[in-house]
């Protein structure tokens, strides 16, 4: 009875030790591609292109970087909304569509964000 209670408290233990890692890295993550959308947006607004598009390819190479372990952290569906309007962003800057460029960067910034509400600790994340 007491080895398998350790047990349980052990497998227990790792378990949370684990999501705390996961919830951990998920923020860092898009904590991370949220600064560089928002220098991105800093720069096209102030009519630096070179640098909006710079911070845009850091990114995305950030982003490619972080696949494999947000695959396995979070929804595939809000991955891939966030690489489309990534990509959406790059397109739109490179033909000098500003208010399209703006507005996906504004939605690539709702999809971070909704991938931190949705893998945050709280009790709706509990059901």
């Amino acid at each position: 009875m007491r080895t398998t209670l350790i047990a349980l408290i052990v497998v227990v233990l790792a378990a949370v030790g684990l999501c705390a890692f996961a919830q951990t890295h998920i923020c860092a993550v898009v904590e991370e591609m949220d600064l560089l959308r928002v220098e991105a947006e800093t720069r096209a607004r102030a009519g630096d292109d070179t640098g909006a598009a710079e911070c845009l390819t850091r990114l995305a190479g950030r982003w490619q970087e972080e696949r494999a372990a947000m695959e396995m952290l979070t929804s595939h569906d809000s991955l891939h909304e966030v690489y489309s309007e990534l990509v959406d962003a790059r397109v739109c800057l490179e033909s000098g569509d500003y208010d399209d460029c703006y507005r996906a960067l504004a939605q690539l910034g709702e999809a971070l964000h909704h991938i931190r509400e949705m893998e945050a600790v709280s009790l709706s994340n509990l059901y």
